[in-house]
């Protein structure tokens, strides 16, 4: 792995200092002043990185909850909301899986009616 996306709390000083060992491209902030010859094609993949993780991660995440109603959440606890939470994305991997299934069977249909 040669890069990685990942939302700014997780660029602590220990991630920092493991990317930067293992030559590791990340997408997090430089701490610091900015320098003035700063290589252009490093922001710019840094900024790449960190909108395709935004984007794959965040996005998918936000579809999840406004398509089975995860964002209305009606906890009055912590361990409820987490509770509600679980369900909610594991019934969305749940449908997905069983469209993913329905359509192989769906072929497989077809093909029969082909074969015939």
């Amino acid at each position: 792995m040669t890069r990685v996306g990942a939302d700014t709390i997780y660029a602590n000083n220990d991630n920092r200092r493991y990317c930067t060992e293992n030559g590791i491209t990340t997408c997090f902030v430089r701490k610091g002043p900015k320098p003035k010859d700063e290589n252009t094609d490093i922001s710019t993949a840094r900024r790449i990185i960190g909108t395709l993780r935004s984007t794959a991660m965040e996005g998918s995440f936000g579809n999840q909850k406004q398509h089975y109603s995860v964002g209305r959440i009606a906890a009055r606890n912590s361990r409820s909301e987490t509770l509600l939470l679980f369900f909610g994305i594991h019934m969305a991997n749940a449908a997905t899986l069983a469209a993913r299934q329905l359509a192989i069977e769906e072929k497989e249909k077809q093909l029969q009616k082909q074969l015939a």
